[in-house]
């Protein structure tokens, strides 16, 4: 695998943003990322900015309601920064002023293309699914219909709630996290923001749950110490 390059993300919440920082954590633990690269913009008061104002990341709140004004907005501001990759954990859509200028992917709480939208852990526990998952995607004008990067499943039979299994999908998407940052930084993920296209590498690690997987050790090895960590979901996801 060639040498990464130092990469600059752009994060967007309206929430907590849990799984991203705890992601970024792993990543600058390893010495993948430093705070200094990231770029956290909220769009309303949330605890995503605490979690960027304990880390020293750099924020700005663009309270801004009109979708193609706060996207126009939000690019100034990411492409300011430098910013190489946009990471959605938003709860609104944002429109072509962004995501078709700056490369942006969403991770989304079900396996697309079944239960797009809000409330996806409800939707999956009323059908019911015998397997719950994740996907990484790109960003266009529909909602959750980009092109699909990766996804992590985990069987998941039995009566279960929609907060039963919300350990479950937020470990999906801490990894699906450092899945984005592991692809882009290592070239391995090339998104072309004008087309919405994205072009994996070939021959990239899967695993039993993963596909494609983390593929540089110090972020895998990360993982799978952080997964330890959450005794009750041990052995969930094949990293």
């Amino acid at each position: 695998m060639a040498d990464k390059r130092r990469l600059k993300i752009g994060v967007i919440c309206s929430a907590g943003g849990a799984p991203f920082f705890t992601a970024a954590d792993l990543a600058v633990r390893t010495s993948f990322l430093d705070y200094a690269d990231l770029t956290l913009i909220t769009d309303r008061p949330c605890g995503a900015e605490d979690e960027a104002d304990s880390r020293s990341v750099y924020r700005q709140r663009l309270e801004e309601k009109d979708r193609v004004q706060f996207s126009r907005k939000a690019c100034t501001i990411l492409k300011e920064r430098g910013v190489d990759l946009v990471l959605l954990y938003f709860a609104r859509l944002i429109s072509a002023e962004l995501f078709s200028v700056i490369p942006s992917l969403n991770v989304h709480p079900s396996l697309l293309p079944a239960f797009a939208g809000i409330n996806a852990l409800k939707q999956a526990v009323q059908y019911p699914v015998p397997i719950i998952g994740s996907t990484l995607h790109a960003v266009s004008a529909g909602v959750d219909d980009g092109s699909i990067v990766a996804q992590v499943a985990t069987p998941a039979l039995g009566t279960f709630t929609a907060d039963e299994l919300g350990p479950l999908s937020f470990l999906h998407k801490v990894y699906l996290t450092l899945c984005a940052i592991d692809l882009v930084a290592n070239d391995l993920l090339v998104i072309k923001p004008a087309s919405e296209t994205v072009v994996l590498s070939e021959g990239l690690r899967v695993t039993a749950s993963a596909a494609p997987a983390i593929q540089t050790p110090s972020l895998l090895s990360a993982f799978s110490d952080f997964q330890k960590t959450r005794s009750a979901l041990e052995g969930y996801l094949v990293p």
